[in-house]
């Protein structure tokens, strides 16, 4: 069986013909699920009879984060474990966690011996949702098996109950789960997106932009926007400066000076608003950013297009 390893700070993402049919298998897990199997935060854990445990070991690159975006993980195969907040629980198949977005989460393994495998799903823009696939073993450590990004004309919705995490939901969940996988299914049986080298498949590249154009007047980190597609930050800004002709940081400041410069054509918004709705919670440094990009002061700016000053 050939194989393709590809670097992604000591995550493997290997693809393969003979590779498991994990959307499949993650179907079946989605359609044998229970009420009694869904997590929430702020709800009890649904195994009632097994408490919450010590974290095991978790890859560097993907420990306790979170996103601006609601996701959505599936236990598929194996014993693993999850953190939500500050308390780790077992994560056995078939069970649900729904993460609305800013929630604290983390894999791990509960054993150093224990195998497991997780499907995560995050949600972009309109019908848009990306799903990965994590395992770990002793053998082969932490890797990624699978990413595929497709449509769905059920993402919108399970994306805004996964946000409300509402387990009274369940069977609707359960349905649009089903759906979205089984369309996300069907997608990579008619297409080699979920099986390319991420260096020459703009599709998960295009998931991130859509994250920084979605999310650019939130507080982001370079960590925290790599975690959404399991890739190690380096590398993840190597194959985007290498796609778009310029590092994430750069694109993002970029992002927010465009629209700066618009909004500063307002002349009822301050300075100081204007940083704030584009993602700079200190003006002062938006003002050095804006006259870094610029050349020119943000009230200078709206000088220039005959503006009041604030």
């Amino acid at each position: 069986m050939t194989r393709n390893a590809h670097d992604t700070g000591g995550v493997q993402s290997v693809h393969s013909a003979a590779d498991e049919d994990w959307l499949a298998e993650a179907v079946h897990a989605a359609a044998s699920l229970t009420d009694d199997r869904v997590a929430a935060p702020g709800n009890r854990w649904p195994i009632s009879t097994r408490p919450a445990i010590r974290p095991g070991p978790s890859h560097a690159d993907f420990g306790l984060h979170d996103h601006h975006v609601p996701e959505l993980c599936l236990a598929i195969r194996g014993r693993a474990g999850m953190t939500i907040g500050s308390v780790t629980h077992p994560f056995d198949p078939p069970t649900l966690a729904l993460l609305p977005s800013g929630v604290m989460h983390s894999e791990t393994c509960r054993r150093r011996t224990w195998s497991y495998a997780i499907l995560w799903l995050n949600f972009g823009a309109g019908d848009s949702v990306f799903a990965l696939v994590s395992t770990y073993s002793a053998s082969q450590s932490w890797r990624i098996p699978l990413r595929a990004i497709g449509r769905s004309d059920a993402a919108s919705d399970l994306a805004g109950l996964t946000e409300s995490a509402d387990p009274g939901a369940f069977r609707i969940i359960r349905a649009l789960l089903v759906k979205v996988l089984a369309d996300l299914h069907c997608d990579a049986l008619q297409s080699d997106h979920s099986r390319a080298d991420v260096s020459s498949q703009p599709t998960v590249l295009e998931h991130v932009r859509a994250y920084l154009d979605a999310h650019y007047d939130q507080p982001l980190d370079l960590r925290q926007v790599a975690s959404l597609a399991r890739l190690s930050p380096n590398y993840l800004n190597t194959q985007f400066r290498k796609w778009l002709g310029k590092g994430i940081h750069a694109y993002l400041t970029e992002r927010r000076m465009n629209e700066a410069r618009r909004l500063l054509h307002h002349p009822d918004r301050a300075v100081k608003d204007v940083a704030q709705a584009v993602g700079y919670a200190d003006p002062l440094y938006f003002s050095k950013a804006f006259r870094k990009h610029f050349g020119q002061a943000p009230s200078d700016a709206r000088q220039t297009h005959g503006e009041r000053l604030e």
